[in-house]
């Protein structure tokens, strides 16, 4: 009987949810925070049980996360290569989203796209020895950052033109 009425007016218990979560957003955040920190083994370990029980839906879904939070994706990244090779990082999410992200490869002049690999956007240090900080990045494309391995004249002229600026 309640389950027919549930069905019935599916869109008016949505609709008090939101309206709910939208008054009580912080007190739900704080409770869920505070269930992560006691339980947070046992989430990690029912998690990484769940990306080997299901490659396909975890490589789907981490397909999906990295096109819609590109941002987030290399911040992650580029802290978990800063702390790997001991480097300083101070970038957060929000010095990220205020940087000009450009849909050419400033470097190269390629567009920036998930087309592929060599398209997809990178984040560079303009001096490596300093690390990951506010001021010393830039967005390129991944080929442009790759290019110290394995570049030809032309594209390291390029590169040097366009890094000249900075320093």
């Amino acid at each position: 009987m309640a389950k027919n009425y549930y069905q019935e007016n599916k869109e008016k218990y949505k609709e008090r949810h939101r309206e709910y979560y939208k008054l009580n957003k912080e007190t739900i955040k704080q409770k869920q925070h505070l269930r992560y920190i006691q339980k947070k083994e046992e989430i990690k370990q029912k998690t990484e049980e769940y990306r080997k029980n299901n490659p396909e839906k975890y490589a789907a879904y981490r397909k999906y996360f990295e096109e819609k939070h590109p941002l987030i994706v290399l911040l992650k990244n580029c802290r978990a290569r800063a702390k790997q090779k001991n480097i300083p990082c101070n970038l957060d999410l929000a010095y990220l989203e205020s940087l000009d992200r450009p849909s050419i490869c400033p470097v190269l002049h390629i567009p920036i796209d998930n087309r592929d690999k060599d398209h997809t956007i990178s984040l560079d240090k303009i001096q490596p020895e300093l690390g990951y900080v506010k001021g010393n990045v830039v967005f390129i494309s991944l080929r442009a950052n790759r290019l110290k391995n394995d570049a030809t004249l032309k594209e390291l002229q390029l590169i040097s033109a366009y890094y000249s600026k900075y320093l």
